[in-house]
């Protein structure tokens, strides 16, 4: 479970918030120094950003020391070090409001903090003041209802990926009353932010949710334009995507004279 938890949690991190749905994201700025090199200057300028209350700042050095720390020549010890800095920077990014640090935590508590952090090799000692709970100081493990209310943040400030993992939670019911109608809001929100950006990562999701009817009625129509949408944008497996569903919309054209 450790090593699945580990993934989990490292996709979130440097490659893009998951949790009930996978994605991809903004990938780490290359700013880490190597382990038997001198830190560099823009190392230092963001980690002086970051501890001036910059949470934009926060949330990249948070990702810049957890590549660190994953790096292979550096020590056992030093790795849990850099973990768990990186985790305290997490958490203070969130609490300023950082859409994808707060997109984080609720992949923290989607999966349990104190199995995030035994991935880590972080006991919970470590681990524990920094992903506390209010009233529930002790409590590190899977907590969907806090996972929730994480999601609804990041949501509520714009989070493409957190608006997808809350539409989930409501269309499932975990961690609070089951809401289709909410489900299908946030899904529409995310639809609306992937449209108005044009991002084909974003694009490209979205197609996939309306063609397989994740938490919104199959709408394949609508998923064939958003293939296309990201492929004009030079998404090529959208372009393949786009091409299988027109062959097969024109199959069952013929099929139906």
């Amino acid at each position: 479970m450790r090593f699945i938890t580990f993934i989990f949690i490292l996709a979130g991190l440097i490659l893009g918030p998951v949790g009930p749905t996978l994605a991809t994201a903004e990938k780490a700025p290359n700013l880490a120094p190597g382990s038997s090199a001198p830190l560099n200057a823009d190392f230092e300028n963001l980690k002086k950003k970051a501890e001036a209350g910059d949470a934009t700042a926060q949330f990249q050095l948070s990702v810049v020391l957890l590549n660190l720390g994953l790096q292979t020549n550096v020590k056992n010890d030093q790795k849990s070090e850099l973990f768990l800095e990186a985790f305290q920077w997490v958490r203070r990014a969130a609490d300023l409001g950082h859409p994808k640090a707060m997109d984080v935590m609720g992949d923290v508590y989607y999966v349990g903090a104190k199995e995030v952090g035994q991935s880590f090799g972080l006991g919970e000692k470590e681990i524990g003041p920094i992903f506390k709970i209010e009233g529930q100081a002790g409590d590190l493990a899977k907590n969907l209802a806090e996972a929730r209310r994480w999601y609804q943040k990041a949501a509520d400030h714009g989070e493409f990926y957190a608006m997808l993992k809350l539409a989930s939670l409501y269309a499932t019911g975990q961690g609070g009353p089951k809401d289709p109608v909410a489900a299908q809001k946030y899904t529409k929100i995310a639809l609306d932010l992937a449209t108005s950006q044009k991002d084909p990562n974003y694009l490209t999701r979205m197609a996939t949710i309306y063609e397989k009817g994740e938490n919104v009625p199959p709408d394949l129509a609508l998923s064939a334009k958003l293939w296309g949408q990201a492929a004009e944008l030079g998404d090529a497996s959208a372009k393949r995507r786009h091409d299988e569903l027109q062959k097969e919309s024109e199959g069952q054209a013929k099929s139906q004279k």
